[in-house]
């Protein structure tokens, strides 16, 4: 590669073919000698009779290559030499001081990739490195040095930076603090706004929290650099979402920052200082949003716990929140009232993040904190605004009533609301978008707050939603779109599950009419119209207007049945014959063996928003037709027939609703073996987490509403992933004190299995309660599988943290929870058959059952005493990590997979469960902080003593 400098230059060509086919020729050369490819662009970049603009060009070339992953997942960088790293590394070094941008710029990115990859692979103390190097170099050094630790910081996860924040933050605050070059301040700035993610130790030492929030404030008041004074906006805004419980000692002057920002949000000598006083306001502005926010979660939290009669986890809850907003709301709401009044029709824009919005949405977080506190100070205000000549203070009023109704009692709300809203629904004809978009979020709040004022207006609040659907400003229609959402959506909230199991009583049944009927009624065909829309300038109203759609129909009452069932049936006749034209194409791509014709974005929302409506409409359909229920099911089929992710996934919910309402039509027609040839396919995909999740909903569903005819079926269609799970299974490896049983089949020969790694573990938990189900409804047919089930069960109960997507803790305990209660399952199902074998004089059966609980006895002793040491043994728990944990769900399902080992087992329990580990666990639990898990406990002591083990 002598020439280098001839495709350096090459690639900078304007003429396509000469820069594409340079770049070809690099990419070779890179294939053919990884190595001496580095070499020479290293080479490019320190020569000083290059030109900077290609020395750059090579930097970055160097940069993007080094990254590259080999076929083992790891950075080609690794794959140099000490001695070409080495080198690399040195060149880099010299040139961040280079006094030209282009060179030290492109040095200062190399280094930056080369410290994330050696960062997370532990390979050198780059950081500290960079450190050292700050303190010894000159200004443009040390700016390119601050400018690589914020690229560093940007490009780490996983809290890869914790062990260097120390180092990291004092070069910072350094560079921040004792510089007088502004670039340097900057870069500084910068790197400070990134790094402040990896604080959390540093935030704990009170000298250390003192320097990061002094250098902040320093910044904030920085009025002679408005790029400085920007960053310490941003970095204020960092601190108060990541470090609420750090504040207080700064409250106050985090107050003064931000009302002096707010105060000068209109002055500036020139225009350009004026957009930036404007910027800093809104920051000002955003810090207490986010203080809001914390505070009302917190408030909430307090609020739940204590409907459930905790009132010693109220009285933590309660401590964690300082109370800033409500003791800066004096001044806040003034300026609030005041900046409401500002707003100008022409720069005004609810699609932008603005002062104006910020403003209104901290004004209802101070109502959801104060109440009617609030309601009395604001209302005089309310009235002076809205009678006022100048439509900004009309717009404000109404902003002002928005934001009170989330906080405000029913009892003054509503009667107060009863003689607000004619006088203010009445403007809505006679005024601009800007008037027109505030009445119709007062409309969309109050229908969440107040539906009782809302129903009382329904003839005005109707015409008002009509008119703006067909608004000719885009903005108007979508957010009338967004409101009916909303009024749909608090119905739909009465008819959702309550869980029976935790004391629900079950949904509600649909009432005869509710407030939504009038809505349905005249909005429902024009929504529909929009939502249809296939011109692809309307997709994105096109994909608000579904969801209204679907939230009416979810919210619905029994008068609107015939309506929705007509449209239903007019949804499918309108998108089968598009869909067909897809499909037909689709399988003849298939068939030859070609790549899949890739829908448009607004094609794909459209079919899937149009499945998910036939999905949701479905449970209301009652009775229906035959012609109607084979409509409905052919359209799922021909969903599923496109082979899209997002369609399939939309497709699988209808199908699993199908199966929900009319069990009995899957067992004719052949519709369950064309369902099954489907499921074989969905199940399969892997990397779709929803797809796989929603397919065993569908298993599930067929499991539970289909009979035991169908479950031979099941199996076969389970068997695929029992195999992937036991030959790909690493989960759990060879632990002290726990022999993991061997497998007791063979898997299918030939069979392409995909690693574990690819299911999430959250597919993985609903497995197995589909496994479980199985096992339940199967009675005697289970036996055949049992071994196999068991053992997989006994793996996924002891499993530990693995590489599978989403492997968290809480995913983790769920799998392991969903693991125990199988095999709980499996054990009763057992017992009852041996019970009933007995009362029936089956000498052979009750015989088979008492070997089959024996054999397995072992196999659950095992996995119950490994769980246990998981939690208690200090060797094992020093091996493995915090994910590793044995969780509260877990925890609750051992203990009664205890208490059923005791009940099953009866007397000849006390040969594997009497014993000093198992005693100690449950005695341990009796005294657990945990309500659910003392509960739990006392259950299984019960269960021990019936089983004469009683020295608890």
């Amino acid at each position: 590669m002598s020439s280098i400098h001839q495709y350096l230059d090459e690639c900078n060509s304007h003429d396509t073919t000469v820069r594409e086919q340079a770049e070809l020729f690099l990419s070779s050369q890179r294939e053919a000698n990884f190595t001496n490819y580095c070499s020479v662009l290293c080479t490019a970049l320190r020569c000083e009779q290059e030109e900077p603009h290609l020395r750059r060009l090579a930097a970055i070339l160097l940069k993007n290559s080094i990254q590259l992953l080999d076929l083992s997942a790891k950075p080609l960088w690794i794959s140099l030499s000490d001695t070409d790293r080495t080198d690399i590394r040195t060149t880099c070094f010299q040139l961040i001081s280079h006094n030209n941008d282009h060179v030290s710029g492109g040095a200062t990115q190399v280094l930056a990739t080369i410290g994330s990859i050696e960062i997370t692979r532990n390979m050198s103390n780059f950081v500290n490195d960079l450190v050292q190097a700050f303190d010894q170099s000159e200004t443009q050094a040390r700016q390119n040095i601050l400018r690589c630790l914020g690229f560093i910081c940007e490009d780490s996860t996983n809290n890869e930076l914790d062990r260097y924040s120390n180092s990291l933050l004092i070069c910072i605050l350094h560079g921040l603090h004792e510089s007088q070059h502004l670039p340097v301040r900057v870069a500084g700035g910068e790197a400070l706004l990134v790094s402040l993610d990896f604080a959390s130790e540093n935030m704990l030492i009170k000298d250390q929290r003192d320097a990061i929030f002094a250098v902040i404030f320093e910044m904030c008041r920085d009025i002679q650099h408005p790029d400085l004074q920007k960053l310490g906006f941003e970095c204020l805004l960092q601190v108060v979402c990541s470090y609420y419980e750090h504040l207080e000692q700064y409250i106050k002057d985090i107050f003064h920052l931000t009302n002096t920002a707010l105060s000068i949000r209109n002055s500036g000598e020139n225009e350009n200082q004026k957009v930036v006083n404007g910027e800093l306001a809104k920051m000002g502005m955003s810090v207490w949003y986010l203080i809001g926010q914390k505070e009302t979660e917190i408030a909430e939290k307090e609020s739940s716990i204590a409907m459930d009669n905790e009132r010693d986890q109220t009285d933590q809850l309660q401590s964690e929140s300082k109370n800033y907003l409500k003791a800066a709301a004096p001044q806040l709401v003034t300026t609030i009232l005041e900046i409401l009044c500002e707003i100008d029709e022409d720069l005004y824009s609810p699609e932008e993040d603005c002062l104006i919005d910020t403003s209104t949405n901290v004004l209802a977080f101070i109502s959801s904190l104060m109440g009617d506190e609030l309601h009395q100070v604001v209302v005089p205000f309310v009235q002076q605004l809205f009678f006022a000549t100048e439509w900004q203070k009309k717009d404000a009023a109404i902003r002002v009533v928005t934001a009170i109704s989330s906080g405000t009692s029913p009892e003054i709300l509503i009667p107060y609301l009863d003689a607000f809203l004619p006088a203010a629904l009445s403007l809505y004809q006679s005024h601009n978008h800007v008037i027109r978009y505030s009445l119709l979020s007062l409309i969309q709040s109050i229908s969440h707050n107040s539906i009782t004022s809302l129903a009382k207006q329904t003839e005005v609040i109707l015409q008002i939603l009509l008119a703006a659907l067909n608004d000719e400003n885009s903005t108007i229609s979508q957010k009338a779109c967004s409101t009916v959402e909303e009024i749909g959506s608090v119905a739909a909230e009465l008819y959702k599950d309550d869980d029976e199991d935790d004391g629900g009583e079950g949904p509600l049944p649909r009432e005869p009419t509710n407030f939504t009927s009038p809505f349905i009624a005249v909005l429902f065909d024009p929504l529909l119209a929009k939502a249809q829309n296939f011109e692809s300038t309307s997709a994105q109203f096109a994909s608000v207007a579904w969801s209204a759609l679907l939230h009416l129909v979810e919210g619905s009452a029994l008068d609107a049945v015939p309506l929705i069932t007509a449209r239903v049936s007019e949804v499918i006749n309108n998108f089968v014959p598009v869909m067909d034209r897809f499909a037909v194409t689709i399988d003849a791509e298939l068939q030859q063996g070609q790549v899949l014709s890739q829908f448009s974005d607004e094609q794909i929302t459209q079919i899937s928003c149009a499945v998910s409506f036939v999905g949701v409409s479905l449970p209301l359909i009652s009775p229906i037709t035959p012609q109607l229920d084979q409509e409905i099911f052919d359209f799922a089929i021909l969903a599923l027939n496109l082979h899209d992710a997002i369609v399939t996934e939309d497709a699988l919910l209808l199908l699993d609703s199908i199966a929900k309402q009319e069990a009995a039509a899957f067992l004719g027609d052949n519709r369950l073996p064309l369902c099954f040839d489907f499921l074989t396919q969905t199940i399969a995909m892997t990397e779709y987490e929803n797809i796989v999740a929603n397919s065993l909903n569908v298993i599930g569903t067929i499991v539970r509403s289909c009979g035991t005819n169908t479950l031979p079926q099941v199996l076969n269609l389970l068997e695929p992933v029992l195999d992937q799970i036991e030959v790909g299974c690493r989960i759990v490896p060879t632990l002290p004190n726990y022999s993991c049983p061997e497998c007791p089949f063979q898997p299918k020969e030939n069979v392409t299995i995909p690693p574990l790694s690819q299911f999430s573990v959250n597919n993985l938990a609903d497995f197995v309660g589909i496994v479980s189900d199985y096992s339940l409804f199967a009675s005697s047919s289970v036996f055949g599988s049992l071994p196999r089930i068991m053992w997989m069960m006994a793996r996924l109960a002891c499993s530990l943290a693995f590489d599978s997507p989403h492997c968290t803790s809480d995913s983790l305990d769920n799998l392991r929870s969903h693991a125990l209660t199988c095999i709980s399952s499996l054990l009763q199902a057992l017992n009852d058959l041996k019970e009933t074998s007995q009362q029936d004089n089956n000498e052979e059966l009750f015989k088979t059952m008492g070997t089959i609980l024996i054999q397995q006895s072992a196999n659950v002793t095992n996995v119950i005493q490994t769980l246990i040491l998981f939690d208690s043994d200090p060797q094992l728990m020093a091996q493995l990590s915090s994910e590793n944990e044995v969780g509260l769900d877990t925890t609750v399902s051992l203990l009664e997979l205890i208490s059923d080992v005791a009940v099953v087992y009866e007397k000849d329990a006390k040969v594997f469960l009497n014993t000093a580990l198992i005693r100690g666990f449950v005695k341990k639990m009796l005294h657990d902080d945990e309500a659910d898990v003392r509960n739990a406990a006392k259950g299984t002591r019960k269960s021990l003593k019936k089983a004469e083990i009683d020295r608890l």
